[in-house]
């Protein structure tokens, strides 16, 4: 070649590059134009005169053609001209990761045929993703949390045979099986598929490759088992399968992981033990929470000199935990919560000083806690509720300086809580009710000055309440309630918005600040000894959002008639105090309210018609009192529709019974036609519950919980007269039915056989005649009866129920016979039965029932009494009956650097 045309060559060469060179800087300034909106001060450096290898983000190669775009985490904002950011011929690497991109992905990404990285995840896309068949070079792929949808074209990852990473999770694509092309990757080492709406189950193939290190694949709707094929993945370090469908046994095999660190495989079906675990010796976290996992655990376990972290709560385990846990590394946290785990708690969890959350609640761990917990500086968390540990508490324990909780509720604990309480600055919640904690509250509690909840119910306090409570600003919730408090209210926190000192000895007033209290939601200073007038301010009743109870106590004076601002106000229960007066007429404002109790008090009133208006109302109890008049009939079409319990009993009531009420009374008539589970009633508070006293067979027995399903109407002890309507038939739900010592008249109505539900039923001490209904003998649920001392005559029915009942039902009819009585019917057709298991009647001093007793189970009660499957009673529960504990709120822990919640 000539010199000349050499140069000629050479001159169109350069020229040519210098114009590629051009286009890229082209490429460039469109790409910063498409991106306005972002954060201008990247692109401070990307200028037309400038040198584009001092470009922030861009890196060329040794020709200064563009090679890399890493502009991943700088807040950009704006869409993505692929277009021609695809025409950058030498563009190995694209990173856009972690910014707020938008738009589409277009199909001119496949023009990126150079690119070994792409990173275009967290971000803001739509639409669904293209096909990168193209792409056969890439080696990393990161398209998490895009925001792309729809069909995800798994078919194009059959060309890059050299990819290492793939991360594909937390997009929202279409429902589809794990896929195919994934587990021919065999270079993967990195796989992220969680959350991407895969299902069915994880395949055999998955086993194929061997490189990887980490595989996650949660959140999905993964069924089946976990392959066996999966120990074959001896390099994993990582593996989660959290929160799928996943069934069967940990696979024969999984021993191999023998460089796992992270296991997750929490929320799902998995069942039998652990023993393949216990060869993990490498495992830095184990989770397995919410799963059907049974058996011990294995005794290794206590040896894994890297573990740091357990997570195994709600599960079935069993057993106890290897003594030696936690003693090796600096362990984190445990959670093994809501088992049947069994044995002491191991006492070097925080041997290096760094546990955090213990977490041990609902089991059956015995012994005491270990003493090395009260120098355990570090803890935040510090929960061993519903155990059966015993013992005095450390005094460090309630010191702590980090912890934030303090649960110990539901065990034996003994002594006092120490005056360490005050070096605990972070705390604020100590949940220990229900034990045998004693002593006086230290004045020192007011120093932990975080407090929100101090929840220390049913134990042996005593003492008064530190006069400095006040000054716990943050304090929400106040549970003092079944202790020997003594002595008077103290100023309380104005925050309060829950306030249960119920079942002590405390005297004194109401204190003045309770109507200070804006966001006071329960107040209940029910069954102590408190005297005096409720305080005017009290009538705004409008900071009183769910419950005010004032029972059992020597409160007097009138009620005040200011509740004007009462629509929230849920439960009010004034019963067996001094309130005289009439009832405030102001009531009819509280639209919200379900139970008024205004029972055994000296009120002095004619029947208050207008709380029909109240559509909420369930309990109306006005008993013992001194109302009088008749029971008028309201004009308001769904008067007390929603009443389910109704005493009138023990006042001077009179005329006839109201029957035009009666068949409004819809909730007693449809109440149990929904079907369902038990539940009881809500009383807008989980710490709160109602109790009332409902008298059958002359007995008044307490009732702690109610059932949404009781029903019962009393109007028992009045001066009601008349007959019996035949629209009591109609409430086919009534389960205690109580007209008794009135001056009713007439027969026993025909339509008391609907009544399929009755358990009780009590008439006696009227004039009623005639002969008893032999319908009655079809209501099997009949276990109370009382027709004493009225004017019946004929024979008694036999049959079902009534075989069960003596003598005392019947006495002061004279003109009754047959079984059981002694007197044989004249006409000879009267044959006694043999006589049959009884249970004794109303004078037998209840000999076959402890009213004290707390009874579960619904039966017919042929031996037993009336069946009480739907109520608690007060005081003397056996040991199988358990009371509803409402958990504080769970939360979850897990690594540090994962992105699932977990309990803490």
């Amino acid at each position: 070649m000539s010199t000349a045309n050499a140069s000629l060559f050479l001159f169109f060469f350069f020229s040519i590059f210098s114009c590629i060179k051009s286009d890229d800087l082209q490429i460039l300034l469109k790409l910063k134009a498409s991106l306005q909106e972002s954060n201008l001060d990247v692109f401070s450096s990307w200028v037309s005169s400038g040198n584009m290898s001092n470009f922030m983000g861009i890196t060329c190669n040794s020709d200064g053609f563009v090679k890399e775009i890493e502009l991943s985490n700088q807040k950009l904002t704006g869409t993505l001209p692929f277009d021609s950011v695809c025409q950058l011929q030498f563009l190995d690497k694209l990173s856009f990761g972690f910014n707020s991109l938008y738009g589409l992905v277009s199909e001119d990404l496949n023009n990126c045929t150079k690119l070994q990285y792409l990173d275009l995840g967290n971000n803001f896309f739509t639409g669904s993703f293209p096909s990168i068949s193209y792409l056969s070079e890439l080696r990393f792929l990161y398209l998490n949390n895009t925001g792309v949808s729809g069909v995800f074209p798994w078919k194009s990852l059959e060309n890059m045979t050299n990819l290492i990473s793939l991360s594909l999770g937390d997009n929202s694509f279409n429902p589809a099986p794990f896929p195919d092309e994934v587990v021919k990757l065999n270079k993967l080492n990195w796989l992220y598929l969680t959350n991407c709406s895969m299902e069915g189950g994880i395949p055999s193939g998955i086993g194929n490759l061997t490189e990887l290190i980490n595989l996650e694949l949660s959140d999905n709707k993964l069924t089946g088992e976990i392959p066996a094929e999966i120990g074959n993945l001896k390099k994993l370090s990582q593996l989660d399968l959290y929160n799928n469908l996943l069934t069967g046994k940990l696979p024969v095999g999984f021993r191999n992981l023998s460089s796992l660190e992270n296991f997750d495989a929490s929320r799902n079906k998995l069942e039998g033990d652990l023993s393949e675990v216990g060869f993990l010796s490498n495992l830095v976290t184990l989770q397995l929470f919410e799963n059907q996992l049974s058996g011990e655990l294995p005794a290794e376990l206590g040896n894994f000199q890297k573990l740091v972290g357990l997570s195994l709560y709600t599960n079935k385990l069993t057993g106890s935990l290897p003594q030696e846990l936690g003693s090796w590394a600096e362990f984190y946290f445990i959670d093994v919560s809501d088992n049947l785990l069994t044995g002491q708690i191991p006492p070097a969890m925080c041997k290096r000083g760094t546990l955090r959350f213990l977490l041990m609640l609902q089991n059956k761990f015995t012994g005491e806690i270990p003493a090395s917990y009260a120098n355990c500086v570090t803890i935040e968390r510090f929960r061993v509720s519903n155990n059966s540990l015993s013992g005095i508490v450390p005094a460090g324990i309630w010191g702590l300086p980090k912890v934030n909780i303090i649960d110990i509720a539901t065990n034996k604990f003994e002594g006092p809580i120490t005056k360490d309480i005050e070096n605990a600055k972070e705390l604020g919640q100590l949940v220990a009710g229900n034990n045998r904690l004693s002593g006086e509250l230290p004045e020192e509690i007011t120093q932990a000055t975080s407090f929100v909840l101090i929840e220390l119910n049913n134990n042996q306090l005593s003492g008064k309440i530190p006069a400095s409570i006040g000054e716990l600003k943050q304090l929400r919730s106040l549970i003092l309630g079944s202790n020997l408090l003594q002595g008077k209210l103290p100023d309380l926190p104005l925050g309060l918005n829950t306030l249960l000192i119920s079942k002590n000895q405390l005297t004194g007033e109401i204190p003045h600040c309770i109507c200070s209290m804006s966001n006071l939601h329960v107040l209940d200073l029910s069954n102590n000894n408190m005297r005096g007038t409720i305080p005017e301010c009290m009538g705004n009743i409008s900071i009183f959002r769910s419950v005010l109870d004032l029972h059992n106590n020597s409160f007097s004076g009138t009620i005040p008639d200011t509740f004007a601002q009462c629509n929230y106000l849920e439960t009010l229960n004034f019963n067996n105090n001094d309130f005289e007066g009439p009832v405030p007429r102001s009531l009819v404002n509280c639209t919200a309210l379900q139970i008024l109790d205004l029972g055994n008090n000296k009120i002095n009133d004619t029947f208050p018609h207008w709380l029909g208006t109240l559509p909420e109302l369930q309990v109306l109890v006005l008993r013992s009192n001194k109302f009088s008049g008749s029971v008028p009939h309201s004009k308001v079409k769904n008067s007390f529709s929603n009443l389910r319990i109704l005493d009138f009993s023990k006042n001077n009531f009179s005329g006839s019974l109201p029957m035009k009420y009666f068949g409004k009374l819809k909730a007693m008539m449809n109440i149990g036609e929904a079907g369902g589970k038990l539940q009881y009633m809500d009383m807008g508070d989980s710490s709160y519950q109602y109790s009332i006293l409902v008298t059958m067979k002359g007995v008044d027995i307490k009732m702690e919980k109610i059932l949404t399903i009781f029903t019962t109407m009393d109007f028992s002890s009045n001066k009601f007269w008349g007959r019996i309507p035949d629209v009591v038939g109609k409430l086919k739900f009534l389960k205690v039915l109580n007209f008794s010592h009135n001056n009713l008249i007439g027969h026993i109505p025909l339509s008391l056989e609907n009544l399929k539900e009755l358990e009780s039923i009590d008439l006696s001490s009227n004039r009623l005649e005639g002969e008893i209904p032999n319908q009655l003998t079809s209501l099997t649920s009949l276990s109370v009866l009382n027709l004493s001392y009225n004017q019946l005559v004929g024979h008694i029915p036999q049959g079902n129920q009534f075989g069960t009942f003596l003598n005392d039902c019947y006495i002061g009819n004279l003109g009754l016979c047959g079984f059981p009585l002694s007197e044989n019917c004249s006409n000879g057709l009267e044959s006694t039965p043999d006589k049959p298991t009884i249970f004794n009647a109303e004078h037998d001093d209840v000999s076959w029932f402890n009213w004290k007793m707390s009874l579960m189970g619904y039966g017919c009660g042929v031996v037993l009494g009336l069946s009480m499957g739907y109520i608690v009673f007060s005081t003397g529960k056996p040991e199988w009956i358990v009371s509803m504990v409402d958990r504080m709120q769970s939360r979850r822990v897990r690594r540090p650097t994962g992105k699932h919640k977990r309990r803490i």
